[in-house]
């Protein structure tokens, strides 16, 4: 597993942690990360879940971190506090913990009000 994540580094992504692996991979005896045993199925919903959506009937304060995608919730919620992080991933808060706490705090301290 360390290897793994070792060559995660080496290719330039953030390293999965210990129990996303074990979760994702078939983990042989001796420790060998194998084959994804996640089924094709999965990463299709995903995908699907990645079209835009309707967020006018949001009513609540909102936080986003995103990517991509933004036009429709910013249209949408006019009052949503966006964290545009364009190299985050799925892992953005362990990889881009600063940006996240920077972002996050003075969100939360317009909750306070």
């Amino acid at each position: 597993m360390e290897a793994y994540q070792a060559y995660q580094e080496r290719i330039g992504i953030f390293p999965f942690p210990a129990g996303e692996i074990r979760a994702e991979y078939e983990i042989g005896a001796d420790g060998t990360v194998g084959k994804y045993r996640t089924p094709s199925y999965v990463s299709q919903a995903i995908d699907a879940g990645s079209i835009p959506r309707d967020y006018r009937r949001i009513t609540v304060p909102v936080l986003a971190f995103v990517h991509c995608w933004q036009d429709d919730l910013k249209s949408a919620v006019p009052s949503a506090h966006i964290g545009e992080l364009p190299a985050a991933h799925h892992y953005l808060f362990q990889n881009e913990e600063a940006d996240v706490l920077r972002e996050l705090r003075p969100f939360l301290k317009k909750l306070e009000h």
